[in-house]
């Protein structure tokens, strides 16, 4: 019988330790998978940080016209849209451009006539497009661009402060 109670410790010890390993491997999985979703939609929009951006060159307000012109340039990086903001000292103004051809209110290409409502979409891969927002009756504030990418609405990838006049 003095065997068997040193039997009995020694199968608790090793029972105590395939339930602890069985606990982890339960614990690491749900964690694993919680993080990897969180960090995919994070890792998709820090691909897109420098690749959307606004070309200080092609931006620009002009009173004469009451037309802001805003210059996009794409790289490499596949979005699905991308929401531009202008802000005014009275008001501001959102528009979401997309890969489709829409029609946004008051948006053209910079080489159309008149104003209105045209069909305007993203710039291709590698490639730009300057639009232009009709109906501007004072110079904007600033101008933020953010790139959505999949299902996840990115930070501002960049901004234009002190527009100036064309």
């Amino acid at each position: 019988m003095k065997y068997s109670k040193g039997l009995s410790q020694v199968v608790t010890t090793v029972l105590l330790i395939l339930l602890t390993i069985v606990a982890v491997g339960v614990i690491w999985t749900a964690i694993n998978k919680f993080v990897g979703n969180r960090l995919e939609g994070a890792g998709s929009c820090y691909d897109v940080l420098d690749e959307i951006q606004i070309n200080n060159d092609w931006t620009c307000y002009n009173a004469s016209s009451n037309q802001t012109l805003i210059s996009i340039n794409r790289g490499d990086v596949n979005i699905t849209s991308i929401l531009v903001g202008v802000s005014f000292e009275t008001n501001s103004t959102v528009f979401r451009i997309t890969n489709e051809d829409t029609s946004i209110e008051d948006v053209s290409y910079y080489n159309e006539v008149g104003s209105g409502v045209a069909l305007v979409s993203l710039p291709t891969k590698e490639g730009g497009k300057t639009y232009v927002l009709n109906n501007v009756f004072e110079i904007p504030r600033d101008i933020t661009i953010s790139a959505q990418a999949g299902e996840k609405q990115c930070g501002v990838s960049d901004i234009v402060e002190n527009v100036y006049a064309c």
